[in-house]
């Protein structure tokens, strides 16, 4: 078992596996970590919402890669606005929740910018093409 505490990740004996428990934006670092995903091979993605972007840390790295977001919130599609959850499909195409942009997006590998799949109009609400801050 994974849980987030604080500004870390640890497993479930308390070992951390990602972040340095100091709240910052470094690659070390997270502000909220929100949403976590852990593949396969060990690679773990973070939905880091105060920071506006998803980090990836390879198993036994001791700083993360940013893989989404260029850390301001906003509505552009190189941008993740309050991320709240990550999930990473077997070709690697991430699909990310976003509470800010009340949208999901969904990141081909090694890319700048997402492509909105859900809830596109930027707009809050209780329509069938509308999420209000959505999570998972």
């Amino acid at each position: 078992m994974v849980c987030l505490f604080f500004d870390q990740i640890l497993i479930t004996n308390g070992t951390r596996v990602a972040g340095s428990g100091t709240q910052g934006s470094a690659n070390e670092q997270f502000n909220w970590p929100y949403g976590i995903f852990v593949s396969d091979n060990g690679t773990i993605y973070v939905a880091d919402h105060s920071n506006n972007r998803i980090m990836k840390w390879l198993a036994g790295a001791s700083s993360g890669i940013r893989v989404a977001g260029d850390g301001t919130s906003g509505y552009s599609l190189t941008q993740v606005n309050s991320p709240t959850d990550v999930i990473v499909d077997e070709n690697e195409f991430m699909y990310i929740t976003e509470a800010g942009s009340t949208r999901i997006t969904r990141w081909a590998p090694n890319s700048s910018c997402g492509t909105c799949i859900v809830a596109c109009s930027g707009t809050t609400g209780a329509a069938q093409n509308q999420l209000n801050r959505p999570h998972s």
